[in-house]
């Protein structure tokens, strides 16, 4: 009965990692019958396979990746971690490589509305977010960094109304018609006409200008917890949309005009412009940095609070679309450094930081990505590929 049960899960097993699952699930489980078949009269042969297919299950992200999803992705839990974004991957550094995870989690705890309107909104937030990347081995971690934190934000947008004359309202209103006529979900986003909405709607639109000032209080620290920082700080946040693709603003996205070309080229878009809601995010921020753990700053003498200067630049946008996939490139750039760095930490090369990272990604899927540079708590520069996939709750 033991022997039994043990071959049940080893059964499963092999059906999530077998390459053809989720594309023949009838013909793979008649493979994996006639391949047990003989092997049932032979128990350690059967174990030992169990072992070999445990072992590449674990090593393949996107086996972590579907049977989290599985696990997490419905009921009481997704509900929970629908907040969470995760993604399983390979880490390839230094001639080595690891099995680990980046991770990242915003959860808005209370937001309240002070004054708004189609054309001018402000308010009050209050959020807790998590990041950072976990390697799941022995094996060292190029990017030892874990962020959490909780922050008051005041906020303010203006701009991204919509601006119509009778005649566009008219017509909006026929293609919403036309629109209500299609019942499956893909095929509407595949639709000339959806595309020709959307296009009608973007042409109206204002440039928005959306300004975030926080307070916010975090913990740095590595992912063993054996590095740690506390740090209190102050950052403003500036997110400008041109949504207007004809606007100037819009064709200023000089960061775009690429995949402006890459866009046409596939046929996901019939011209070439750049799309100004892609205008890079921009991040400022002060921080006053309190090392609990630092050998590094213990080693200098310097275990004091100091001022941290920060700054942040991320750009995302549409690559191509094909079959319904979209596939998007991000970029993020990360500066720190220390004001008024004593000499015993500017000769240990810990007072100014420089990180940048790229990513070729789907919605849901195939996920790869370089980066280079150092965070806070990282005593070397790094450079590092990841290859895995994507979930999100």
């Amino acid at each position: 009965m033991r022997l039994l049960k043990r071959f049940k899960w080893f059964f499963v097993l092999l059906i999530f990692t077998l390459p053809s699952y989720g594309q023949d699930n009838t013909k793979s489980v008649k493979d994996i019958v006639d391949q047990l078949t003989p092997l049932a009269k032979n128990p350690d042969q059967l174990k030992e396979m169990f072992y070999e297919s445990l072992k590449n299950a674990l090593n393949d992200p996107s086996t972590l990746n579907f049977v989290l999803k599985e696990i997490l992705g419905k009921g009481s839990a997704a509900g929970l971690l629908k907040d969470l974004n995760m993604k399983f991957k390979t880490f390839k550094f230094d001639d080595t490589s690891a099995i680990g995870l980046t991770y990242d989690f915003n959860k808005v705890i209370k937001e309240n509305t002070i004054s708004g309107n189609s054309i001018d909104k402000t308010g009050l937030a209050l959020d807790l977010s998590s990041s950072g990347n976990i390697v799941l081995t022995n094996d060292p971690n190029p990017f030892n960094y874990l962020k959490s934190s909780l922050a008051f934000h005041f906020y303010k947008s203006i701009g991204g109304a919509v601006e119509v004359t009778d005649a566009v309202s008219r017509e909006l209103t026929n293609m919403q018609l036309a629109l209500a006529r299609i019942n499956d979900i893909d095929s509407l986003k595949s639709s000339k006409l959806w595309k020709d909405y959307l296009n009608v709607i973007s042409q109206n639109l204002t440039n928005q200008f959306y300004f975030d000032f926080s307070l916010d209080a975090a913990i740095e620290s590595n992912q063993d917890f054996t590095l740690k920082n506390y740090t209190y700080g102050a950052k403003l946040g500036i997110d400008i949309k041109a949504w207007n693709s004809n606007s100037t603003l819009a064709n200023l996205n000089v960061f775009d005009w690429p995949f402006a070309i890459t866009r046409w080229f596939t046929g996901t878009e019939n011209n070439i412009y750049p799309r100004g809601s892609t205008i890079p995010t921009l991040l400022a921020k002060v921080d006053l940095v309190d090392p609990q753990k630092d050998p590094a700053r213990k080693g200098a003498g310097k275990l004091e609070m100091y001022p941290r200067l920060g700054f942040e630049a991320a750009f995302k946008t549409l690559v191509a679309e094909a079959n319904g996939e979209q596939i998007y490139f991000t970029a993020d750039l990360r500066y720190f450094k220390e004001l008024d760095a004593s000499d015993a930490v500017k000769k240990m090369n810990i007072d100014e930081q420089f990180y940048f990272t790229m990513s070729l990604t789907q919605k849901q899927g195939l996920y790869v990505r370089y980066t280079t540079g150092k965070l806070p708590l990282d005593q070397r520069n790094n450079d590092a590929y990841a290859i895995g996939w994507k979930v999100d709750f």
